[in-house]
């Protein structure tokens, strides 16, 4: 096996410890809430992996981030299918998740998909071409606003940082000590080639966002939030908390408001 590759086969089991306890689908019924926000109803589906379905918050729900967004910012009466599944790819989302949302034909409808493509190792052409896909499916109707999101400083995660580290351990700014899977020490890849990889996911995420006139959701752009505000990700190292799943939504929000402001 390659150098290269057997980086890439680390980082995808990294992904597969921080993730497997928290999976579950995200699944549920689209069922209107109660609102104070003023209005038009709309349908919203949120596309996504395990931070879409809440893994990391405390009662998933309800607090993931899709939910909190739905719940704070939507029009009352809106509608929510959160189709997020923890672990999936970009092309699985395509192929399973996307046609969902297609057929629900949603005023909104949200994209994060990133960070496991990035830990399986997928070139970031070929991610580029897949969530190009994605976003050109959403945006045929005519009639749906897509948010997509670009890839958060995961070079800042506590699990990241614990698996860089000599002994596999990381305090994190809150005192809990992460840990990383003993077999996976020195085996991930340095800060810098992450920085890296990071930057031409979202040159290709960007790209998507002008060729289809979709709306980018900066994610990046918070800056090193594990490091800055450790309150935002969960006890595990690598999930947004409660705490990050609200600043996620408020910064989907944001870029909703701002598009439905452009629209009129």
């Amino acid at each position: 096996m390659g150098r290269a590759r057997a980086r890439a086969c680390s980082l995808a089991l990294l992904l597969v410890v921080t993730s497997c306890t928290g999976a579950s689908s995200g699944r549920s019924a689209a069922v209107p809430t109660p609102s104070h926000v003023p209005g038009s109803p709309v349908t919203y589906a949120a596309i996504g992996a395990s931070e879409t379905t809440g893994v990391g918050t405390f009662d998933p729900l309800r607090n993931a981030w899709p939910r909190v967004l739905w719940r704070q910012t939507l029009p009352a009466g809106s509608t929510l299918l959160d189709l997020g599944v923890s672990g999936t790819l970009a092309s699985q989302a395509l192929i399973d998740q996307v046609p969902e949302a297609v057929a629900l034909h949603p005023d909104l409808a949200t994209v994060w998909l990133n960070v496991n493509d990035l830990i399986h190792g997928v070139a970031p052409k070929r991610f580029g071409r897949t969530l190009d896909g994605i976003v050109h499916r959403l945006l045929a109707g005519g009639s749906t606003t897509v948010l997509v999101a670009n890839v958060p400083h995961v070079e800042s995660l506590p699990i990241y940082l614990a698996c860089v580290s000599p002994n596999g351990l990381f305090t994190a700014p809150l005192g809990n000590v992460v840990q990383c899977p003993p077999e996976l020490v020195g085996l991930v890849p340095g800060p810098s080639e992450v920085r890296a990889t990071v930057a031409a996911y979202n040159r290709a995420t960007a790209r998507v966002v002008r060729a289809e006139g979709a709306v980018l959701v900066d994610l990046h752009g918070l800056g090193p939030l594990p490091a800055e505000r450790p309150e935002t990700i969960a006890e595990d190292g690598f999930h947004p908390s409660n705490e990050g799943a609200r600043v996620v939504a408020a910064i989907f929000g944001r870029a909703w408001t701002d598009a439905s402001s452009d629209a009129r």
